[in-house]
């Protein structure tokens, strides 16, 4: 079947000038199309599209965050553990996992794409951009490692770096002795006898009467002993790394595992910072520590993007437990709090945002009591004051005063 006369009257009467701008005007549009759609995909402006929330709250300007280590070793086993022989476990107790490893590289990808516009376009600027903190332990150290080599690969002058997949980042630790900010080992005596108090208030001792018979059946069947309710974190931790690696767990764990033994261990992540003398002493320097770097990341003095310390479950527990956001569950290996300050983009005062990745899925936001989700820095301050230290050395050699109250 031909054409209608009128569409073939209508085409040859197009003169070779009209025919020239139809077909440029044909093949320019789809390819003006595909161009655009590659640098929206490639190039996307800062905050956009992975910060939707960019409009209302303002960009990040800041971000502290912490992170647990990667999955590893159990440090010990109980005396009755069937897999109580190190060749079950490669690199020996305590030890980070190949699992735990990669587990770090992927979520520092994932921050890298997070936080892009706070990261650096040259190698050498990097030092100027973040700055990380670990504690003195291989594990906590290792994890660091993988991390920043997700966030940092080579991409620039490949062949320059002759096999370097990643940009070197100094990792800061503190040791043991005077880490008061993330493990809390450096001595502190008044923490030391606010611990002691609680456990021998009735509120403590009435968890234990309660939980009693499950008590006497985890010590006959582990042969831990379990004086008070922390070596349930142990335990737990014990049996999750066990059940992690596909070993197959004793039969008598079927009637406490994974509850009650979960509930308990988050309470061993709570009783540290029961009381506001305690949040005082335990998190309130990590605390501080926070507030400072946002007050000096505005007023200049803090030329940082982003500060990263990579620490221990107990570590996250006391810190959320210190800003009254800790959701009550153990944090699991590779667990992620970020702490992001945002600049509105009227200029009015900063808004501060908590989330928390304990997953592989997207984090979720926590919302400080007393506060909106986007806390104004400054209610955030007057909020936090009561469990921020002023002189922590010297609080820690005071005497407690009543030491149980809440």
């Amino acid at each position: 079947m031909g054409f209608p006369s009128s569409v073939k009257r209508f085409v040859f009467s197009i003169t070779k000038a009209q025919w020239v701008v139809i077909i440029f005007v044909a093949t320019t549009i789809p390819i003006v199309a595909i161009l655009v759609y590659c640098w929206n995909l490639n190039d996307d402006p800062p905050n956009t599209p992975t910060d939707p929330l960019a409009d209302k709250y303002g960009p990040v300007i800041y971000v502290n965050m912490m992170y647990r280590h990667g999955a590893r070793n159990p440090d010990r086993l109980p005396s009755k553990d069937p897999y109580n022989d190190l060749k079950y476990w490669p690199g020996g107790f305590g030890s980070l996992t190949v699992k735990g490893i990669v587990a770090h590289h992927h979520l520092g990808k994932w921050i890298a794409d997070r936080y892009r516009h706070l990261l650096p376009t040259e190698w050498t600027s990097i030092n100027n951009a973040i700055k990380v903190i670990s504690t003195d332990w291989k594990r906590t150290l290792m994890s660091a490692e993988a991390n920043l080599g997700g966030m940092f690969p080579v991409t620039a002058d490949v062949s320059s770096w002759e096999g370097f997949s990643s940009y070197p980042v100094p990792i800061h630790s503190i040791p043991s002795a005077d880490d008061g900010l993330l493990e809390l080992s450096k001595e502190c005596l008044k923490y030391k006898a606010l611990v002691k108090a609680t456990k021998v208030s009735e509120e403590y001792q009435s968890l234990m009467r309660k939980y009693k018979n499950v008590t006497e059946y985890v010590e006959l069947n582990s042969g831990e002993p379990i004086p008070d309710l922390d070596p349930y974190r142990f335990l737990y931790t014990t049996y999750y790394i066990e059940e992690g690696d596909g070993l197959a767990l004793p039969k008598w764990l079927d009637k406490v595992y994974p509850s009650p033994l979960r509930e308990l261990t988050a309470l061993t992540h709570i009783f540290p910072t029961w009381t506001t003398e305690m949040k005082r002493l335990r998190g309130g320097p990590f605390v501080k520590e926070v507030l400072s770097s946002f007050r000096g990341k505005l007023n200049g003095s803090n030329t940082l993007n982003i500060t990263a310390y990579s620490a221990h479950d107990t570590s996250l527990s006391a810190v959320m437990g210190a800003m009254g956001v800790f959701n009550d569950e153990p944090p699991p290996f590779t667990a992620l709090l970020l702490i992001e300050l945002r600049m509105p983009k009227n200029k009015t005062e900063p808004v501060v945002m908590f989330w928390y990745k304990n997953t592989t899925g997207d984090p979720f936001r926590l919302q400080m009591p007393g506060c909106s989700v986007a806390c104004p820095l400054g209610q955030m301050e007057d909020l936090l004051q009561p469990v921020i230290p002023d002189d922590w050395d010297k609080e820690c050699q005071e005497v407690p005063v009543n030491s149980t109250s809440r």
